[in-house]
């Protein structure tokens, strides 16, 4: 697969569906981003370059926002709250 695809299409998705996992399944909204960004970090050293860090960033931080709205929506349903 073509390597602008991977990074502009198929990792954000990944990185996202990751998050909002993390914070349903594991209650978690911090576990997820550290595994994604782990990951992103070993792919930086072994596939890509040193220039693929602000990818891992942004991967990171799509994480960490997908699982908080996760949250956020878990939390107002548990109270009866519609969003």
């Amino acid at each position: 697969m073509e390597t602008f695809i991977l990074l502009i299409v198929v990792y954000p998705i990944i990185a996202a569906i990751l998050g909002v996992l993390g914070a349903w399944i594991f209650k978690n909204m911090y576990m997820m981003p550290c595994i994604v960004a782990l990951c992103s970090i070993v792919m930086m050293g072994t596939i890509y370059n040193l220039s693929f860090f602000t990818w891992v960033l942004v991967y990171t931080f799509l994480s960490l926002v997908s699982g908080g709205i996760t949250r956020h929506l878990i939390t107002n349903n548990k109270r009866g709250m519609t969003v």
